[in-house]
């Protein structure tokens, strides 16, 4: 994380100009950094069009099939596998959830593993290898249609003052 500060840090104040998602980032950017708050700019984020209730939509269900094997309800989470996005707490959660209930619940982990995070082999040692399906990549109509599947959407994000799988939740209901 600290190399990661300092490359930020270092980019931030080089650059001409900060985008952000949120004024609480922005003030964070300019409190931390030392960026004037004249060169940075909040642009909200926003769902694209594209992700919203499909009731009835047979692709629902063809993509549960595909990618969970099965009709089971379950939860998902979409977003790189970073540090701060707590995927082995996640995992624990879930088999914690899952052993003081008896939850037919599947967990579909969707995002890039840029930290080589042995996410089959944790789900092994829980015991709930047969539960955890984690995948890269997703199409984004195939993305609707998981979104539109889901029970839920978990994030168990440290400091993440705004979603974009949160608002995408949202957007398909």
């Amino acid at each position: 994380a600290a190399t990661y500060d300092r490359l930020y840090g270092w980019s931030a104040r080089h650059a001409t100009l900060v985008m952000t998602a949120s004024g609480s980032v922005r003030d964070e950017v300019v409190r931390s950094y030392g960026v004037p708050a004249s060169r940075v700019r909040v642009v909200p984020l926003a769902a694209d069009d594209s992700f919203r209730p499909l009731p009835g939509d047979p692709r629902v269900e063809a993509a549960r099939e595909e990618y969970l094997g099965g009709p089971e309800p379950f939860f998902l989470f979409v977003g790189k596998l970073s540090r701060r996005r707590n995927i082995p707490m996640l995992l624990e959660a879930f088999a914690e959830l899952r052993a003081g209930r008896s939850l037919e619940h599947k967990l579909l982990v969707i995002g890039l593993n840029t930290h080589g995070l042995d996410v089959d082999g944790l789900a092994a040692r829980l015991g709930i290898a047969d539960a955890v399906v984690h995948c890269e990549y997703i199409a984004d109509d195939d993305l609707v249609a998981l979104y539109n599947a889901a029970e839920t959407l978990v994030l168990p994000a440290t400091f993440e003052s705004l979603s974009l799988p949160a608002m995408v939740a949202q957007a398909v209901g």
